[in-house]
């Protein structure tokens, strides 16, 4: 037998979801790291041929036993393709399957991993073995009522479910023998640099984190270079919102007060999206923005739910894309993001930059050509984040 053909690509960065993948991906393409992501978990690593692959392994909702799974599969390859780094990155709130699929690189590679979940643009950070958002214990913020994953731990032992050796701000990390996931305590990012300095000489091929910890792979890990073409978005926003999370609310709240015009999809929108005022979102976008949000539910969501609105919304924003095509997308929410890359056959992206924590600016492999795109999580960017992206557009 010969040997396995080798990937170019010198790093594996493994995200839960769309917009997480997209947001780390921003984080290495800002320092010039050529970055491909890929939409869905499939998604063929040997056809990688950027100097990182972010996979998105969409496994924030699926059982813990199938994340693993997906997790340990995505691993395995890279190691059998010689791929030298994986990184696992998380929600910043530590939201979906964190610990299975940790616990999935430790089995693929029978390494530690070191685990730096602080991300300080935002201000989440682990101290004294416990995740904090914005000074308050994570069960406690808005994170602890996610309509589809509360985080009802604030401790991150508990979140995980397995067992985790803490390493306290300034210490020096002493890896063991034993594959184990050793966390990094960290607020800042001068922290963060510090860590990666002193990881470096270490040689772990495994890492995990948010998006904060992604800017220091580079660092940590050597990855090349090199110039990357700029952002090319078209003059009119359209902005389609399927989170639920209280910050992407007040965000919208915050546009709408500007005067931006909004349109709430109910559920004979959803249904039949050839019921929306077409004629006057076309007109709300000559104007420079449209916002079309879903309607607040109450009490839980249901999974088949979920997956039936993210659905909908993907068509709905296929069909907008192509109706104005002097519009640029800006799709807010993980669920949303892939429905709409599924509506549009765009199996890959290319992240450029980011326009604040959270919010990035990249390019969609589409079978029509590359579609200027925003993307945002629900719970990251800044409150005024849409009259941001409105003026971008103007300077473009």
């Amino acid at each position: 037998m010969g040997e396995a053909p080798k990937s170019p690509a010198r790093l594996l960065l493994l995200a839960d979801d769309l917009t997480g993948a997209l947001d780390s991906g921003a984080a290495l393409a800002q320092q010039g790291v050529e970055t491909l992501v890929a939409a869905e978990p499939g998604f063929p690593l040997s056809e990688a041929k950027s100097a990182a692959l972010v996979l998105n392994l969409e496994s924030r909702h699926v059982p813990p036993e199938e994340a693993h799974a997906r997790a340990f599969m995505a691993a395995s390859s890279a190691k059998a393709l010689g791929i030298p780094f994986v990184y696992k990155k998380t929600d910043s709130a530590l939201r979906g399957n964190v610990g299975p699929e940790l616990s999935a690189l430790l089995g693929a590679f029978s390494q530690s991993v070191a685990f730096v979940p602080a991300f300080p643009a935002m201000n989440r950070y682990l101290e004294g073995g416990t995740l904090f958002i914005d000074g308050v214990p994570v069960a406690l913020s808005p994170f602890g009522r996610d309509p589809f994953n509360p985080v009802t731990r604030s401790d991150l032992q508990g979140i995980l479910g397995c067992e985790v050796s803490l390493v306290p701000l300034g210490s020096a990390p002493k890896i063991g023998p034993l594959p184990q996931i050793y966390a990094f305590e960290g607020k800042t990012r001068a922290d963060l640099a510090s860590i990666a300095q002193k990881l470096k000489p270490l040689g772990l091929s495994l890492a995990a984190g948010c998006a904060g910890f992604a800017e220091f792979l580079p660092l940590l890990w050597d990855l090349p270079a090199k110039t990357l073409p700029g952002f090319c978005p078209r003059p009119q926003l359209l902005v389609l919102c399927g989170s639920l999370n209280d910050l992407s609310r007040r965000q919208l709240n915050f546009a709408e007060k500007t005067g931006v015009m909004s349109f709430t999809l109910r559920e004979g929108d959803l249904q039949n999206p050839a019921s929306l005022p077409e004629e006057e979102i076309a007109k709300a976008l000559r104007a420079g923005c449209a916002i079309l949000r879903t309607q607040a539910e109450t009490g839980p969501i249901s999974e088949a739910r979920r997956a039936a609105v993210a659905e909908a919304l993907g068509r709905i924003a296929a069909r907008l894309i192509a109706q104005n095509p002097a519009a640029t997308p800006f799709l807010i929410g993980g669920d949303t993001l892939l429905a709409a890359m599924r509506a549009l056959s765009c199996q890959s992206l290319k992240p450029l930059s980011a326009l604040a924590p959270g919010v990035v600016l990249c390019h969609a492999q589409t079978p029509s050509g590359d579609l200027p795109l925003l993307t945002k999580s629900g719970g990251l960017g800044p409150e005024d984040v849409v009259p941001r992206a409105m003026a971008l557009l103007l300077r473009a």
